[in-house]
């Protein structure tokens, strides 16, 4: 592969090459994946959860889109394994891990035929499967967050999450959760979804579900797959600032039913966790609401953004990728474009720091750039910041 990218690599230089690349890719990996073996990742965890009380964990296996049965067998079973796992932690160190655990699926990992052609046939299996994760991870006392994945299996997720929360023997657990994506076009439409399960849910004596708001992660694969159709147009936004204007009108949508759901806003932006703080504030009191929400924050992403707040977050959940070598590859490019821009914002003069104060103090107003603060006009390195939010990759 190198010496395809890189003619100068060609012949035994290529050879020789490959040990250092090989170095790069195990180091890079390290700073995001948090361990190869989930007995591993909760030891570690363990020592942080008792540095940082306030965070909780989230862990996501790494495996997605199995191509055959034994792929999808082999992801079923570490999914429970790791749940078994959590929950003999519980059991062990309650007072440490209590309510501070949490495991992501995705649903192409547990099954080869998660898509629409197949639907009809496989509904049955899937959700079977699913049914066991949940009452395992329900029986631990421990999260489960299903996993966005391209905009096309949207409403098929929908319809087995819907009918997961309609089952009566998991309505007095309060881990289960979806996560919407605001860079679909259909993101505000699939809140208004959820808040009326929610609602369905609370009806009959339910907890209330978790709602995972994130921006978006498969923005590349989702406009090649439009072009390659010849659609007319694309599921996702292609202009960064729609992405963070539905954002915010998903936040604020979730806001304003926190009777049934409980957000989880996933972001390494301070502009946008200082607009979900300020709209926490405007619909109840920040310091009611914060307690009903939480902030997430992918392992190995600066994490300067929720500490230099220095406002209400009581709740950071960073998530936690345990998963071999292997499986590291296909994640690590984009989360390294996405620290490196995170990184850009915090040291910028007067970055996450002022921004989120000018933003605390004064709340903000939309205008061509994306969200500024309300009142007076920001300083140099912030306007800076600003801008740099609202810039498309």
């Amino acid at each position: 592969m190198l010496a395809d990218r890189v003619p100068a690599l060609r012949g035994w230089k290529a050879a020789a090459a490959l040990p250092f690349a090989d170095l790069a890719t195990n180091a890079i990996g390290r700073q995001f994946v948090y361990a190869e073996t989930i007995a591993t990742a909760l030891r570690r965890a363990e020592r942080d959860a008792c540095a940082r009380a306030a965070t909780r964990f989230s862990f996501d296996m790494l495996g997605e889109g199995a191509r055959t049965d034994a792929d999808a067998d082999r992801n079923f079973r570490r999914t429970m394994e790791a749940i078994r796992a959590m929950e003999r932690a519980v059991s062990a160190r309650a007072a440490i891990w209590r309510e501070r655990l949490e495991v992501s699926v995705k649903l192409s990992s547990i099954h080869a035929r998660y898509d629409a052609a197949s639907y009809a046939q496989v509904r049955g299996e899937l959700l079977d499967r699913l049914k066991q994760i949940a009452g395992r991870a329900a029986a631990a006392g421990i999260g489960l967050t299903i996993d966005a994945e391209a905009s096309e299996s949207l409403s098929l997720q929908l319809d087995l999450f819907e009918a997961l929360a309609a089952d009566p023997a998991l309505d007095r657990w309060g881990g289960l959760g979806l996560a919407v994506q605001a860079y679909q076009l259909r993101a505000l439409g699939t809140v208004d979804a959820l808040l009326e399960i929610a609602g369905r849910r609370r009806k009959r004596g339910g907890m209330p579900i978790a709602v995972r708001l994130v921006k978006g992660a498969y923005w590349d694969a989702e406009v090649k797959r439009a072009q390659e159709l010849g659609l007319e147009r694309y599921p996702v936004f292609t202009d960064k600032r729609l992405t963070d204007l539905s954002y915010l009108a998903c936040a604020r949508r979730l806001s304003s039913g926190l009777d049934s759901v409980y957000p989880q806003f996933a972001t390494h932006n301070p502009v946008t966790l200082a607009c979900v703080l300020v709209l926490a504030d405007q619909l109840g009191g920040a310091s009611a609401a914060a307690a009903r929400f939480e902030c997430q924050r992918l392992h190995g992403m600066d994490g300067r953004c929720t500490a230099r707040s220095q406002l209400c977050i009581r709740i950071c959940r960073c998530a936690r990728m345990p998963g071999r070598r292997e499986a590291r590859t296909a994640c690590l490019p984009r989360a390294q474009v996405a620290r490196k821009l995170g990184e850009h914002f915090l040291c910028a003069p007067g970055g996450a720091r002022e921004t989120i104060r000018r933003f605390a103090a004064h709340g903000f107003r939309l205008s061509r750039r994306g969200p500024v603060p309300a009142g007076p006009s920001f300083t140099n390195g912030a306007a800076h910041a600003a801008t740099t939010h609202c810039k498309g990759l």
